[in-house]
């Protein structure tokens, strides 16, 4: 992946786009369910309030360890027997209201855990934060940056107060606890279960919550993502000139760009990937958990030096291009050939990311379409259907027109399918760079092709709750979309229907791309 995300990041930093860059030690936080609890100059709490859904909070992180303001408990803060909490697991499931009743319920008896938090937070947590405060003070005049000192400033506060950090986490338990009784909202219920009851795994029970400290007195919520930038910006120069002995000799040639700089060292940067990709490393080629690929004894980053500026850009171009505004212009879910799986379709302009590539391709919101739902009037709605293709098609044509002086057609469109393959490990499937003009052309060889069809061919077709079929014309497919139109058999007599392997990303691509002499596509489908 890393050799396709050069090439992206190259076209993305040519076409003048700004990319945030992210210093190693930031990155995201899981989608765990989320309490931001804001504190006051001496470590009280102002305020609490969940973490609005779709957002990724930003963490601080040595590591794996030490994260700050995302922060994990582990445990959970009620202590309760082992009965009391499968009685709750057993309605974890069911409606918010019962689920809120049963939590107001063991509130009345439930207590704060003292004994498990006496040495919360840990030393070592402590220690980062106040390394961490040092070199933050030493970037000033910068607001963003002074959100997160200042967050770190009230928490270390509270942390070191007469009763240490267990009194922060009884007042947080008070005050889910108050809110329960005011309202059932699923938001507040989820976090009282995560956070107070917690989890069950390996016969172990853990918190499933957590906590985003931040400080009060601002009007920005320390998740927001403008903050990352001047955050890694600052982290960045207060590092900068510590060069040590081992950071010298760090020093080769990168595989990448054939540069010598410093290499990257430590894992790879996780960006948060959508369509159900999750935390992705940028590469995880080789590690400890497959040793076949380790024979040579080098794992992770030793396996291929790369320089440590290059990961941070391309971390950095990777996240830009996913980001939830850009769904449908650069970036969007398509179905994988195997059942019940999605990839993600990275599709974009050079200099201009606002043209929506990704809609050209794909235009079904389902992944797997379901034909017998179309109406009676069929021949209408593909002919609609096929004109609002080729609408999309000129919109994006005219979105990279209003960019580009001259001949914009010859502006490079890249094109790349990633997957899942396994918890850590995403690859990419098919890349490919072609120009404006050639995916116009394919585009509208495209609906040619599904224009091209005799009146008098047509397929029976079988719609939900009727046992007759009716003889339709053959439905509209977008290019994308034959992956989800051959993911699904029907069989006795179309009235029922079974899950297969589909054709691939990469095949369908290179069907639609081949619009040369000879083309299928041009003579009909």
């Amino acid at each position: 992946m890393l050799n396709e995300l050069l090439l992206v990041e190259r076209g993305m930093r040519d076409a003048g786009i700004g990319m945030t860059q992210r210093h190693p030690d930031v990155s995201d936080a899981g989608g765990k369910a989320t309490l931001v609890v804001q504190l006051d100059a001496k470590g009280g709490i102002a305020k609490v309030y969940p973490l609005p859904p779709g957002v990724t909070p930003w963490t601080m992180r040595n590591g794996k360890h030490n994260s700050f303001p995302f922060v994990q408990v582990g445990i959970p803060l009620w202590k309760l027997d082992e009965k009391e909490r499968d009685d709750f697991a057993k309605i974890q499931r069911t409606d918010t209201t019962v689920r809120c009743t049963a939590l107001t319920q063991m509130a009345a008896v439930a207590q704060f855990d003292n004994a498990a938090f006496e040495k919360w937070p840990a030393a070592g947590l402590l220690k980062s934060l106040k390394e961490r405060s040092g070199a933050l003070k030493s970037i000033p005049n910068n607001p963003d940056v002074y959100i997160a000192s200042t967050a770190i400033k009230h928490f270390l506060c509270a942390a070191e107060s007469a009763d240490g950090g267990k009194e922060l986490l009884g007042q947080v338990v008070q005050e889910i606890v108050g809110h329960l009784k005011q309202t059932a909202q699923s938001d507040w219920v989820d976090i009282a279960a995560s956070l107070l009851v917690g989890k069950k795994n390996k016969n172990e029970w853990k918190s499933d919550g957590a906590l985003l400290f931040e400080a009060s007195g601002f009007s920005v919520c320390i998740a927001d993502s403008r903050l990352v930038g001047p955050l890694s910006a600052a982290l960045q120069a207060a590092s900068g000139g510590e060069e040590t002995k081992e950071a010298e000799t760090a020093r080769a040639t990168c595989a990448l760009t054939g540069v010598v700089c410093e290499l990257h060292a430590g894992n790879y940067p996780q960006p948060t990937l959508p369509a159900g990709l999750g935390q992705a490393y940028l590469s995880a080629v080789k590690n400890t958990a497959t040793p076949a690929s380790g024979r040579y004894g080098q794992f992770a980053a030793d396996a291929m030096p790369v320089g440590g500026d290059v990961i941070v850009r391309l971390d950095a171009a990777l996240r830009e291009l996913t980001v939830p505004e850009r769904k449908n212009k650069t970036w969007r879910s398509i179905p994988g050939e195997a059942p019940k799986k999605n990839d993600l379709l990275l599709a974009f302009v050079r200099g201009c990311l606002d043209a929506p590539v990704a809609s050209v391709l794909m235009d079904q919101d389902a992944d797997v379409p379901d034909y017998s739902e179309e109406d009676g009037n069929a021949a209408t709605e593909i002919a609609s259907s096929i004109a609002a293709f080729e609408k999309r098609t000129e919109r994006m044509v005219e979105a990279v027109r209003g960019q580009f002086e001259g001949d914009f057609t010859k502006t490079p469109v890249d094109l790349m399918v990633l997957r899942k393959l396994d918890p850590g490990n995403r690859k990419v499937v098919y890349a490919n760079s072609l120009s404006l003009h050639d995916l116009k052309t394919a585009a509208e060889a495209w609906a040619e092709g599904e224009r091209n069809v005799p009146e008098w061919f047509t397929l029976p077709i079988y719609f939900k709750g009727e046992k007759k079929s009716k003889q339709m014309p053959p439905p509209h497919v977008s290019p994308l979309g034959l992956i989800g139109f051959y993911k699904r058999t029907y069989i006795r007599d179309g009235g029922e229907f079974a899950n297969v392997a589909s054709v691939p990303a990469s095949e369908v691509l290179r069907l639609f791309l081949d619009v040369g002499s000879g083309s299928s596509l041009r003579v009909g489908r």
